[in-house]
């Protein structure tokens, strides 16, 4: 998570499923390979590239590349594909920021509003 609580960041990556095969990958910031991340890594028609970046700030993070993702022939999963991402889009407690827009008194046929920042 970025400093200002909006920018998201991948640290880890893992592969998992049928066409990378039973072992899987795993890639992690601060620890790919720099010659590792020049080369399109292919299983069957896919090709996917991670990248190490560092922010700024200092923050390392991984891009990943994916191409002919389409032609995998079975659902994916994960966060490219079918899962639900829910979780993951929902802000940690400590960027949740919560204001009421009612400062007076509630009256009892008044409304009150809240906003989630």
């Amino acid at each position: 998570m970025g400093v200002a609580c909006t920018d998201m960041y991948f640290v880890s990556v893992n592969l998992t499923g049928r066409w990378v095969g039973s072992q899987g990958r795993a890639f992690c910031a601060g620890y790919v390979a720099d010659k590792e991340s020049r080369h399109w890594l292919r299983y069957g028609q896919v090709e996917l590239k991670v990248v190490q970046g560092r922010t700024k700030s200092g923050i390392v993070y991984l891009n990943l590349f994916v191409r002919n993702l389409k032609f995998v022939g079975y659902p994916v999963g994960g966060i490219l594909g079918l899962d639900d991402h829910a979780t993951a889009a929902e802000p940690s407690l400590k960027c949740q920021k919560r204001i009421t827009l009612a400062s007076v008194p509630v009256r009892t046929n008044a409304s009150t509003a809240a906003a989630y920042l």
